[in-house]
């Protein structure tokens, strides 16, 4: 599951806009959404995140700043476990890249691994 621009879905507050202030010869301007660079994006892009799927985490999903992996053993447990993830995203006012979702995959390449019901293993290796 892929979160759709990252940072850019998040409000920052207006009394904090100022610090992201910047000029270009047709004027200053601030940021209304949190922008790729600033020092706790990251932090505040996971911490959002991690409240949204706090207790399914790792049983049901993992979340890794913006991609999130929804699993099951079972057949029946892969079918309910997105649906309570893509819940929550959306009460969290998250929203999704649909092109880069997919569901019910029987191995999925996730940060570099591929994972199947035979387990982890290292994905492929990407040339220089």
């Amino acid at each position: 599951i892929d979160l759709a621009s990252g940072y850019w879905q998040l409000e920052v507050e207006p009394s904090d806009r100022l610090k992201t202030a910047f000029v270009i010869p047709s004027g200053l301007y601030e940021f209304e959404t949190m922008p790729f660079g600033l020092t706790n994006a990251l932090a505040t892009f996971q911490r959002l995140t991690q409240q949204a799927l706090d207790d399914l985490i790792p049983k049901h999903c993992l979340i890794y700043p913006d991609d999130a992996i929804a699993h099951g053993r079972t057949a029946d447990k892969h079918l309910h476990n997105p649906s309570g993830v893509l819940s929550r995203l959306a009460e969290a006012g998250l929203k999704l890249n649909p092109t880069k979702c997919s569901f019910m995959r029987i191995e999925v390449k996730y940060l570099g691994h591929v994972i199947s019901r035979l387990g982890v293993s290292c994905g492929p290796v990407k040339g220089a």
